[in-house]
């Protein structure tokens, strides 16, 4: 009697657990790379606006030193040019500036669409002659 060997031949390709365990890594996959590519155009997006509020800052700036010369140490506004855009001037204490006769000025760009966010878009340190403060001691 012969043996049958159909019974015994192996057969080539992939199961159903391995074609699903793959489609499973590759959508895996897929989604950390959309998710990735998500916050690289937020991050993008939040950049350019970024260097557009720097630009309007720079128009600020120049205006003020064009008028008078000074800038304001406790003051707000909008931006030129922008009324989504609101800027906020304070006097930062630094312990060396006083020793520099200096005052610290932070000018901070809010967004008014971000109205309950603390956190400003672009802050910066400005060093500018310090205001007449009265001597110590008296």
């Amino acid at each position: 009697m012969s043996r049958n060997s159909s019974n015994y031949s192996t057969k080539t390709g992939l199961t159903l657990i391995e074609v699903l365990a793959a489609l499973a890594l590759l959508s895996t996959l897929l989604v950390g790379i959309l998710l990735a590519g998500h916050r690289h155009t937020g991050q993008i997006r939040r950049s350019r606006q970024a260097l557009d509020v720097l630009h309007r800052v720079d128009e600020l700036m120049y205006r003020w030193m064009a008028t008078d010369g000074l800038i304001p140490r406790e003051a707000t506004g909008r931006l030129p040019g922008e009324e989504e855009f609101l800027w906020k001037t304070r006097v930062v204490s630094q312990d060396h500036a006083e020793s520099l006769r200096i005052d610290v000025v932070r000018l901070e760009v809010f967004s008014r669409r971000e109205a309950s966010s603390d956190r400003p878009l672009v802050a910066l340190d400005l060093a500018v002659p310090a205001a007449q403060r009265p001597p110590r001691g008296e």
